[in-house]
């Protein structure tokens, strides 16, 4: 049998295998590689596989979605957009459905095909389950 007692926390665990903890009370304890950081109440932090945990930063359960499009042709004059989106790195994302790696600044991108009219479903998840659905509307 196994139980937390006054703690309360939450974490996302991304398809890379990055984990995202957040602490809302009591305090959560982060190991790799040996070493190990507290994520005290109101704190959240990123673990990377094959390094140390990531210092704890304050939390902020924040679902927002900065993004810009790059327009680009291929060497065969195929045009492309490519959708370079950035949220809390603790955060997973999904395009569409599928999810979407994120690096330690929480950027990820994704190449679509340049219609002139391309909508995305872009949500946004904390580590807390509050969730965020962006409809982005790209007009080209």
């Amino acid at each position: 049998m196994s139980g937390v007692r006054g703690t309360e926390f939450g974490l996302n665990v991304h398809p890379d295998g990055r984990m995202g903890v957040v602490t809302l009370e009591g305090q959560v304890a982060t190991t790799a590689q040996g070493e190990t950081v507290l994520v005290d109440a109101g704190f959240q932090n990123v673990t990377i596989p094959g390094e140390p945990p990531q210092p704890a930063v304050p939390l902020t359960d924040d679902t927002s979605l900065r993004y810009e499009l790059v327009r680009r042709i291929t060497p065969s004059g195929v045009r492309r957009v490519v959708f370079n989106g950035v949220v809390d790195p603790v955060n997973t994302v999904l395009v569409e459905g599928d999810p979407q790696p994120t690096d330690r600044q929480g950027q990820f991108s994704r190449e679509l095909p340049a219609r002139s009219r391309v909508r995305l479903t872009v949500t946004v998840t904390t580590p807390l389950g509050r969730q965020e659905i962006h409809e982005v509307v790209i007009d080209l």
